[in-house]
């Protein structure tokens, strides 16, 4: 297949004229995007290889390979069945003088690299001490949460810091998108690390996460946000309800146009709480779907990583139904809305259009007819 480059690269949308595609011998239909991207920042690989000994059973059937750019080992935990996607993955550095060039998997199960120095060094993977020791590492991720331009490449930019709000140098992030970890990219001596990614990929609504794994010394930190694709939605809905004085449910609700849901039709959920700052908060939640008479229609637990929820109103739930939010605190926030069929929704854009209909005719009937004083 071909994975764009240099007229594509990464995920993000061509860097070359179309009309100069035939040049590079590219051909649009039989590009696929890749699985991993290093995002905005070269990656060289060399050496590369599968793990399949027994020596340590977490890397079973992992990709591992190295780096000759930044001196680093990487390791790719891949989807099964298929292999086609990546669902972890990690960077380690590799305390060696020389550029690495080739990795092994040795009969005794350990992992080999040689070097440009002539040199063969066998790989120790020590565990990080995982104690409190470590130090407090914030992550954060700017990107809009409606996308409503699919012609440019939206940006994501993950920033890690320490507990004081200093930049963290060089630290590998993974950008996640639906499950899937897309690219991986170190941050800068501002603490940012960015990726481009063509709204294309994207499907209509998106969990998109930045996770920077931690290391011998920083713990581990992530950010996820929901984006929701509204080329793909004829309108997104969004009500907000108190819990409590510093924490808001907000719930997007996706195609729909006013106050009223009508049955028979799946319908899309997205919670998130916020506190008073606007910032997501990291806690587990439930979304229940209740009538006015206590009658519970719908039930699910929900977090920051998991706050999609889907339901169809049948017949028997018309009438007033409430969406109601409880946090682990057992604090709740309420909102109500009207469940209806289909042909009362035609109906009041009906009457509606009638109404504004005579409402321009008699003007237009005031401004036509003579005045007398």
């Amino acid at each position: 297949m071909d994975y764009g480059w240099p007229v594509r690269l990464g995920y993000a949308k061509p860097v070359v004229e179309e009309d100069k595609y035939t040049m590079y011998n590219f051909d649009p239909s039989k590009y696929v995007n890749p699985i991993w991207s290093s995002g905005m920042n070269t990656t060289a690989p060399t050496g590369v290889t599968f793990y399949n000994a027994s020596r340590y059973p977490d890397f079973a059937n992992d990709l591992f390979f190295l780096t000759l750019n930044d001196i680093s080992l990487h390791r790719a935990k891949l989807t099964q069945p298929y292999y086609d996607s990546i669902s972890k993955f990690y960077t380690y550095q590799l305390d060696i003088s020389s550029i690495p060039t080739d990795i092994e998997v040795g009969h005794d199960g350990e992992i080999y690299v040689s070097a440009l120095n002539n040199k063969i060094y066998r790989i120790i993977f020590e565990p990080f001490n995982y104690s409190n020791d470590r130090k407090v590492a914030h992550l954060s991720l700017s990107i809009p949460d409606k996308i409503r331009d699919s012609t440019k490449d939206i940006m994501l930019v993950a920033k890690l810091t320490d507990n004081n709000g200093e930049p963290l140098f060089y630290k590998p992030v993974n950008f996640v998108v639906n499950g899937h970890v897309i690219a991986t990219v170190r941050t800068d001596d501002k603490g940012d690390a960015k990726v481009k990614i063509d709204p294309e990929m994207l499907h209509d609504i998106n969990v998109i996460r930045a996770i920077f794994l931690g290391d011998g010394e920083y713990q581990n930190s992530y950010y996820t946000k929901t984006v929701i694709n509204t080329s793909k939605y004829s309108n997104v809905a969004t009500l907000e309800s108190l819990i409590d004085k510093d924490k808001i449910a907000k719930v997007s609700i996706v195609n729909v146009n006013s106050d009223s849901i009508e049955y028979g039709k799946e319908i899309t959920f997205i919670v998130t709480l916020i506190d008073g700052k606007g910032n997501i908060l990291d806690e587990d939640y439930t979304f229940i779907i209740r009538k006015e008479d206590g009658n519970i229609l719908f039930l699910d637990k929900g977090n920051m990583g998991s706050n999609i929820h889907r339901y169809s109103f049948k017949q028997d739930d018309i009438g007033k139904v409430s969406i109601v939010i409880k946090d682990r605190n057992g604090n709740e926030a309420k909102t109500t809305f009207n469940v209806i069929p289909e042909f009362s929704i035609q109906l009041a854009y009906i009457v509606f259009a009638i109404g504004l209909s005579i409402v321009f005719t008699i003007r237009k009937y005031r401004l036509l007819t003579p005045r007398f004083l």
